[in-house]
């Protein structure tokens, strides 16, 4: 007796999955419900932005205020060496203009001083030229034999010698003269005073002086 194909001992699956009962099809339904934020989320959302919102304006507020910080300090350092700077230039003008001012009124006073001194110093120097001429006068006169001394001044110093001399005036004699000098002669001896001489050089001092 032949056997039987080997095939036919394997299973058949497919014809075993069609004998088997297949699920009905589904019918499209609703979707599906989703329950609506309620009034807490909606509290709690509006809650976030205002926050976020100020947490901007905080931010933005801190950020201005830096910058404006920021900004007065460079505009003081700006100031301060502006203020420096003027404070040096003015300072030196002002310096100069001082030490200007200083030397002309220096230069006015001295002008001033040296007007007001000389009439002063002139006398002064007449004075003195006028007792040491007397006193020589007198030493020609108590030491030597002369016969006669004469005296050729103007009036005023005639007068001032005359009152120095004394009693010994009375063997002198006085003849007009020209000037400021006094001219004393006895015999072959010369005296002269040359108070033109020393006017003169107190002049041209007085005068350097004053430019």
């Amino acid at each position: 007796m032949p056997r039987p194909p080997l095939v036919s001992f394997l299973i058949d699956f497919d014809a075993e999955e069609r004998r088997l009962p297949q699920p009905a099809p589904r019918r499209a339904g609703p979707p599906p419900f989703v329950q609506p934020p309620t009034r807490d989320t909606e509290i709690m959302i509006a809650q976030a932005l205002d926050k976020g919102r100020n947490e901007g304006w905080a931010a933005a507020e801190a950020a201005w205020e830096d910058k404006l910080r920021v900004e007065r300090e460079q505009f003081q350092e700006q100031l301060a060496a502006a203020r420096a700077e003027w404070a040096r230039t003015e300072g030196e003008a002002l310096a100069g203009a001082m030490h200007t001012a200083f030397d002309s009124m220096q230069s006015r006073l001295s002008a001033a001083l040296a007007r007001t001194l000389t009439p002063f110093l002139e006398q002064a120097q007449r004075q003195r030229s006028l007792a040491a001429l007397a006193d020589a006068v007198r030493t020609l006169a108590e030491t030597t034999r002369h016969e006669l001394i004469e005296i050729s001044a103007s009036d005023d110093l005639a007068a001032a010698l005359a009152s120095h001399l004394g009693d010994l005036a009375a063997s002198v004699r006085f003849v007009p003269g020209a000037g400021p000098d006094v001219r004393v002669v006895a015999d072959d001896t010369v005296i002269e005073t040359r108070l033109a001489d020393w006017a003169a050089e107190l002049a041209a001092a007085v005068g350097q002086d004053a430019s």
